[in-house]
């Protein structure tokens, strides 16, 4: 189980299972990693596969943001929008890296299934905010693990450049 609180010793917020897989020609894969901390904020992805052999029969993937204080989800998402929705599948993908900011602002970037090929992988950097929802930028020159938060500039790099944009 993995929670979190907001101070040492208090209740903690019970956020889910860490992500584990169970069986073995068909395969059960799910809970949440990719966690992230600011202040009383906390952000992971929240994921389940289904598996018979190597083929993917299903697969779901949340980015959801709780606040530690109040155990209260903030937002819960779907990792991205495919352009053909798929049943049994939510989301687009899993994601490399998440961050999050004390008022509950989220980004994150995601390894888009449906968009990647064999050796290419195509990548999206969403965001969600007082705005809403967006979609930063997508394609397949943008780095994985290379998004950060610093106050509300949200930054990621693309084509071996420095990216951004503003969250509200």
């Amino acid at each position: 189980m993995v929670a979190g609180c907001v101070r040492n010793g208090r209740r903690g917020v019970r956020l889910g299972v860490g992500y584990t897989c169970e069986g073995g020609g068909e395969a059960v894969c799910g809970g949440i990693n990719e966690e992230a901390l600011a202040g009383t904020m906390v952000a992971y992805q929240e994921a389940g596969d289904f598996l018979r052999g190597e083929d993917l029969l299903g697969s779901t993937g949340f980015v959801v943001v709780r606040s530690l204080r109040t155990g209260k989800i903030v937002h819960r998402a779907p990792t991205g929008s495919p352009p053909v929705p798929r049943k049994g599948f939510v989301g687009v993908g899993a994601v490399t890296t998440i961050v999050v900011g004390e008022t509950g602002s989220v980004g994150w970037i995601v390894l888009n299934r449906e968009r990647s090929k064999p050796g290419s992988r195509y990548y999206e950097v969403h965001s969600i905010d007082r705005g809403g929802r967006r979609l930063l930028a997508s394609g397949l020159s943008i780095q994985p693990n290379s998004l950060r938060l610093r106050g509300r500039v949200l930054s990621w790099k693309e084509a071996g450049r420095r990216r951004a944009g503003v969250l509200r």
